[in-house]
């Protein structure tokens, strides 16, 4: 029978990278916000006469290409985070197993399927 409870290095691990993936994140998605807000700002400042249309003009693109690259950037993040990793995959049951009540992770027992 396999022992599905894990160690204490990679639960260590698997903090660190939760905790990285929380960072960058973050990161990702206060970019994107900057991006529009200078999205929203150009149009703004250009009606109101504070700066001139061409400055508008640079700071709505790059407010938008900011958005976007940053955005695209959290979403294959986030995409990315889905997938499971080795020690993940080791320690899930296979498809034909069930999971005592307690589950794998509190030391429960997988009985095999025979249906």
């Amino acid at each position: 029978m396999e022992d599905y409870r894990m160690n204490l290095q990679t639960a260590t691990a698997a903090h660190r990278r939760a905790r990285r993936a929380l960072i960058v994140w973050g990161l990702w998605l206060r970019a994107a916000l900057v991006g529009v807000a200078a999205l929203i700002a150009g149009p703004m400042l250009a009606f109101t006469g504070d700066i001139r249309p061409l400055s508008a003009l640079a700071l709505v693109i790059g407010g938008g290409l900011l958005a976007a690259l940053s955005w695209s950037r959290l979403r294959t993040h986030l995409d990315g985070a889905d997938a499971p990793d080795a020690d993940a995959a080791r320690a899930r049951p296979r498809a034909g197993d069930r999971v005592g009540r307690a589950g794998p992770a509190l030391g429960g027992t997988a009985v095999a399927s025979y249906e």
